[in-house]
């Protein structure tokens, strides 16, 4: 776990969190999670991917842009 723009590693089967403006690395079957802030409703939210889903790949690190998850390079 790690706060607002810090970056979160989990290995096979874990789940990093990252809070806003954050990164996270998952192993295969892991989940990632990034908090955001919602200007609409004034709120945090939480997008989470799975790894092996959607084109998300084990160990590649991911933030968010308009609350989707996005590869960093």
């Amino acid at each position: 776990t790690a706060g607002d723009g810090g970056t979160a590693t989990a290995g096979d089967g874990g789940t990093a969190t990252a809070g806003d403006g954050g990164t996270a690395t998952a192993g295969d079957g892991g989940t990632v999670i990034i908090a955001w802030w919602d200007d609409k409703t004034e709120r945090m939210r939480k997008a989470i991917g799975y790894i092996g889903e959607d084109g998300m790949e084990a160990g590649k690190k991911y933030n968010l842009k308009d609350a989707k998850f996005v590869e960093v390079k």
